[in-house]
């Protein structure tokens, strides 16, 4: 019993560790992204800014693709999970609300991700979590559609979510977090409701993890 509690603890601090070497890898990618187009960043240039060895960066990461790929997924799961625990989202399809917000409270984020020297890379992998998010709930709401269907409808809501997100960064801030998410919830469930029949006031309230 003794042994497999000091298992656990050691494990439990091995994780801690690693969390935290993540962390800081995602947030020394990020900083190097406010300076320079992401083609120009080296591997050995996230390794100095975030003080980590090289075997230490490719015992998480393959490359600086993954770390970027890893980090947003982590991102979105994260507002995700916000969501279904917020009592008031209103957007069944994906974290839409909470992603605005956290746009809002890190913008310089946000711009080295998407916005002024945004690359397609950076979008595409976006548009692609999204996407996945958006499928989920989908498939909760609406089982029976068709798989093409289903792909088009999720890729045309992510593109949507980012094209609006794009836009309100690019000098419409006037908007609040809530009302220009209340704008993309009007046009994008009005058009996703019609096509695929489902009924978003009755999960509202609920949305699926």
């Amino acid at each position: 019993m003794c042994a497999e509690t000091g298992i656990g603890l050691k494990n439990t601090k091995t994780d801690r560790r690693s969390e935290r070497t993540r962390a800081q890898l995602r947030t020394a990618l990020v900083d190097l992204m406010s300076e320079k187009l992401y083609a120009d960043i080296s591997v050995q240039d996230i390794l100095d800014r975030a003080n980590v060895g090289r075997s230490t960066f490719y015992g998480h990461f393959e490359s600086k693709d993954d770390l970027l790929a890893t980090s947003l997924q982590w991102l979105i799961q994260w507002l995700h999970h916000s969501t279904l625990e917020s009592t008031n989202a209103r957007n069944p399809l994906l974290p839409s609300l909470e992603f605005f917000r956290h746009v809002k409270q890190h913008q310089r984020l946000y711009k080295a991700l998407i916005w002024g020297r945004g690359i397609d890379y950076v979008s595409k992998n976006l548009q692609a979590q999204l996407s996945q998010v958006v499928e989920r709930n989908l498939l909760a709401l609406a089982p029976m559609t068709a798989p093409e269907k289903m792909a088009a409808v999720t890729n045309f809501v992510a593109g949507a979510f980012l094209n609006m997100l794009t836009w309100w960064m690019d000098g419409h801030s006037a908007y609040s977090a809530e009302q220009i998410d209340e704008l993309f919830c009007e046009l994008v469930q009005a058009g996703v409701q019609g096509s695929l029949h489902v009924n978003f006031s009755a999960s509202s309230a609920h949305p699926p993890s």
